[in-house]
C-alpha cells in the first residue's frame, strides 16, 4: 500500500513538473513569436538572432515535456532562461540606443547608394522611393520607446577621435618609458574610451561585427559614419578618392565589407530590387579594379591585387593632380 501511494505520489509530481515546463515553454513561445511580429523589420540582427534561438528551445521543451523526457527537458529550460535573458537584454539595449540605431541604419543605406550608385545626396530619399525600398518607422517603436535626444553619430564620431588622440597620447607619453622609482614602474592609468565601447556595442547589436574580424569591421564601420555625419561632403566619393592615391589595401577592404554586409543592410522583400542592384553595381566594381581580392585570417590568405587598368588610371590621376598643383605654384 506504501509503495503504491508513493509512485502516485511521484506520478503526481511529475505530471505538475511537466505541466510548468510545459507552461512556461509555451509563454517563452508566445513572447519571441509576437516580438518578432510587431518589431517586424526593426528588430536588430541580435534580438531577431535571439528571438529564433528562443523560439527553436521553447518548441524542443515542449516537445520533451510531452513524452516525459525529465532530463532533456531540464536542460531545454535551461537554455530557454538564457535565451529569454539575453532576448530582453538585447531588447533594453534597443530602447536605449533606439536613435542612434536607427540614424546607422540609415547612414549605411545610404552610403551605398553614395558610393556604387553616383547617387547625389539631394537625390537620396527620390532613389529609395524609386525602388520601393523607403524604411517607415512601425508604429510600435514610435508608441512603445521613448526617443531619447543624446548624441547623434557625429558628435559620437568626434569623441571617438578624441578617445583615440588621449590613446595614442597615453601609448607614446614618456609614462610608458622604463620609468622607475623605488623599484616601480610608474605608469598612467590607461585612458578610458566609453564612447567608443557604446559604439562598438550597437555595431554588435546590429550584427555589423559577425564574421569579421572585430577591429578591421568596426574601423570601416567608423569610416562610413565618417564619410556621412558632421562637415563632410557626402557628395564626394571617398572610394573615387582610394583609388586615385592607390589606396588598394584599404579600398579592397572596404568593397568585401560593403558586399558582405549587403544582404543585412538591405534585408526584407521591399529592398530586394535595390538589394540586386547594388550587388551588380559592388561586383562590378571589384571586377573593374581587382583581379584579385580575397583576405581570410582564419586560413592565412591575403590576396589583394588590382587590375592594370586600375593602377593606369592611379597614375594618371597622380600626374594631373601633380600638374594641377604645379600650375598652382
Amino acid at each position: 500500500m506504501t509503495t503504491t501511494t508513493t509512485t502516485r505520489t511521484n506520478m503526481a509530481v511529475n505530471e505538475r513538473y511537466f505541466g510548468h515546463a510545459t507552461d512556461y515553454f509555451l509563454d517563452n513561445l508566445k513572447f519571441a513569436d509576437k516580438n518578432l511580429r510587431i518589431r517586424g523589420r526593426w528588430i536588430t540582427h541580435h534580438s531577431e538572432r535571439f528571438a529564433s534561438t528562443l523560439l527553436a528551445a521553447s518548441a524542443e521543451g515542449i516537445e520533451w515535456a510531452r513524452k516525459k523526457e525529465k532530463r532533456l527537458t531540464s536542460e531545454c529550460l535551461k537554455r530557454t532562461a538564457t535565451h529569454k535573458r539575453k532576448l530582453e537584454e538585447a531588447f533594453r539595449d534597443e530602447a536605449r540606443y533606439f536613435d542612434l540605431i536607427i540614424e546607422l541604419k540609415q547612414i549605411l543605406r545610404e552610403h551605398y547608394l553614395l558610393k556604387y550608385l553616383g547617387c547625389r545626396r539631394k537625390d537620396l530619399t527620390a532613389t529609395f522611393q524609386k525602388y520601393g525600398a523607403v524604411e517607415k518607422v512601425s508604429e510600435f517603436f514610435r508608441c512603445e520607446h521613448l526617443r531619447r535626444k543624446g548624441m547623434t553619430w557625429g558628435e559620437m564620431i568626434q569623441a571617438i577621435d578624441e578617445e583615440e588622440r588621449q590613446l595614442w597620447t597615453w601609448q607614446t607619453s614618456h609614462s610608458l618609458q622604463d620609468i622607475t622609482r623605488y623599484g616601480e614602474n610608474i605608469l598612467r592609468p590607461k585612458p578610458a574610451a566609453p564612447v567608443t565601447e557604446i559604439a562598438k556595442g550597437i555595431a554588435d547589436l546590429c550584427g555589423e561585427l559577425d564574421g569579421f574580424d572585430g577591429a578591421t569591421a568596426f574601423e570601416s564601420l567608423v569610416s562610413i559614419v565618417r564619410e556621412n555625419t558632421g562637415k563632410s561632403d557626402r557628395d564626394f566619393n571617398e572610394y573615387t578618392a582610394l583609388h586615385w592615391t592607390a589606396s588598394w589595401g584599404e579600398l579592397a577592404k572596404r568593397l568585401r565589407n560593403d558586399s558582405a554586409l549587403l544582404d543585412r543592410r538591405f534585408a526584407g522583400n521591399h529592398n530586394e530590387a535595390l538589394r540586386d542592384l547594388l550587388e551588380t553595381k559592388i561586383d562590378e566594381m571589384n571586377c573593374r579594379l581587382f583581379k584579385k581580392n580575397l583576405v581570410s585570417i582564419r586560413i592565412g590568405i591575403n590576396l589583394v591585387e588590382p587590375t592594370r587598368e586600375a593602377c593606369e588610371e592611379a597614375i594618371f590621376y597622380k600626374a594631373g593632380i601633380e600638374r594641377l598643383g604645379q600650375n598652382w605654384q
